[in-house]
């Protein structure tokens, strides 16, 4: 049966998954707000088997609001293969919103969603402060003991971002990030990790959600470090 433009989200949030037939149809409607809202309920389904559709979505949907959509239901389902666009779409948009959103589904693809959520606010408010507490926070790590360098380059980052000094606080962020980039194997989330690090010396001191971004991935990285050494 067709479904409604103002039905599609419901039906993800009721958490039915008989619905996802009619919502994977509804994908491809020539209404394309349906379509969208389609998208966004399929990832609150959880609806893995409609990621190829919602790529293809994503890279076809010419309005940028729409793209939204697909990118953020992309993020929610975790698909990594999507890690490239949804970064260039987060690079490109020029509305601030839009951009937190789109850094919530690559936080979504990249580790803990919480740790990108419970922070968000805290930046809005006082973004030297905040980064500051976090990255002094991650000063804990054991990985700094057996890393003097790492720890030096974190507590700069750290100590100037406190001082409300937000161009240099973020370079130094970058620089860290630059110190810890991964070396492993090519993966799509460390590639992600490079260019966000690459992002901010350009782009940091004017954008709270790429600091945001950088800082879930740092906080992630170290992380996934200290489980290798485990």
């Amino acid at each position: 049966s067709e479904l409604s433009s103002p039905a599609a989200q419901p039906l993800g949030r009721l958490g039915d998954p008989r619905s996802i037939p009619a919502l994977r149809q509804a994908l491809h409607s020539e209404h394309r707000l349906l379509a969208a809202n389609a998208a966004r309920a399929l990832s609150f389904l959880n609806a893995a088997e409609a990621i190829p559709e919602l790529r293809a979505k994503l890279a076809s949907e010419p309005s940028k609001r729409l793209q939204i959509a697909y990118a953020a239901a992309l993020g929610k389902l975790g698909d990594e293969e999507s890690v490239d666009a949804i970064f260039d779409l987060f690079m490109a948009s020029k509305k601030h919103l839009r951009r937190v959103e789109l850094g919530l589904a690559l936080a979504r693809i990249s580790g803990d969603e919480r740790f990108y959520l419970q922070h968000w606010r805290g930046l809005q408010m006082d973004e030297g402060t905040t980064s500051a507490q976090v990255l002094t926070g991650l000063l804990r790590s054991p990985l700094l003991v057996e890393h003097p360098e790492w720890r030096e380059l974190l507590n700069e980052a750290a100590a100037t971002l406190a001082t409300g000094d937000l161009a240099t606080g973020v370079t130094s962020l970058a620089d860290f990030m630059a110190e810890i980039s991964p070396s492993e194997s090519p993966t799509l989330i460390n590639q992600l990790f490079s260019q966000v690090a690459a992002a901010l010396y350009t782009h940091g001191e004017s954008r709270p959600e790429l600091v945001l971004l950088a800082l879930h991935l740092v906080h992630a990285q170290l992380h996934k470090k200290e489980q290798l050494t485990l």
